[in-house]
């Protein structure tokens, strides 16, 4: 039996404002192919803990390794060229491209990283590639019928696949996702839950921001929760539910946990 790769190890992961804990001590390790969920009362340090692990903002302390490297001096754009992407909690396309030019922009890390493409396909040749590949994701988060059509023609629902596809452009080892299934229709969920199947039976790391627990419990292997900062769980989901703890973190938030 292979053992999985660990490919994200934090330590200690600390951010303070003016002495005020966004997130403090946190430890956290992510196997490749894992889907992890991020779930934590609102303020509970969530999008903080994205923000430090994908490099738009410094921890006050502790580390992070990716792939084995501490990632502390490392820009976005570096650790997207390694493999780590994120999508965002509101659609962020090139409204002036159509879909398939945004996915296009998306695989630019991957042939940042291979420095010999140059070496060996012509310009024209290299773009064909990019747009194949493009076509490709386009077809796998079911945007296939909307190719060459620009991004403002599309439905929410349907940015958020587009911004799932564009991410998956860079060949990531990694993939942040931050509320993905926030606006969705049942359908589009049901798509959102076999796409990110899918994309962490190929290895991919999965880590997931999201407030639909029923979305959510039914498709993580592990859940950590985040209550002022403090990690108080981080179990399967079946043991996330009943733990009184995070039962109480919970109350007072409208419907509660919202899951049976």
């Amino acid at each position: 039996m292979s053992t999985l790769e660990t490919i994200l190890h934090i330590t200690g992961l600390t951010k303070n404002f003016g002495g005020i804990f966004a997130l403090n001590d946190i430890d956290l390790t992510l196997d490749e192919g894992e889907i992890l969920g991020v779930i934590g009362p609102n303020g509970a340090g969530k999008s903080t803990m994205f923000n430090l692990i994908s490099g738009s903002m410094q921890a006050s302390s502790g580390n992070i390794q990716f792939l084995g490297k501490l990632t502390a001096n490392l820009k976005p754009h570096q650790l997207a060229d390694m493999g780590l992407m994120r999508t965002f909690q509101h659609n962020q396309p090139f409204e002036s491209m159509s879909l398939i030019e945004n996915i296009m922009v998306g695989a630019s890390a991957r042939f940042r990283k291979n420095l010999l493409t140059p070496l060996f396909q012509s310009k024209s040749q290299k773009e064909r590639d990019v747009r194949e590949e493009a076509g490709r994701l386009l077809k796998f988060v079911g945007l296939e019928e909307f190719i060459h059509e620009e991004v403002s023609n599309l439905s929410f629902g349907q940015g958020r696949m587009l911004e799932v596809a564009r991410a998956l452009a860079g060949e990531p080892r990694v993939l942040l996702l931050d509320e993905p299934a926030a606006g969705l229709t049942l359908g589009e969920c049901e798509n959102l839950a076999k796409i990110i199947t899918q994309v962490s039976e190929n290895k991919v790391a999965v880590i997931l921001i999201e407030h639909d627990m029923h979305f959510l419990m039914k498709l993580v292997d592990r859940v950590i929760v985040l209550n002022f900062g403090e990690k108080i769980a981080d179990k399967n989901p079946t043991e996330v539910m009943q733990d009184p703890v995070v039962q109480s973190a919970y109350l007072g938030e409208a419907g509660g946990m919202g899951i049976a």
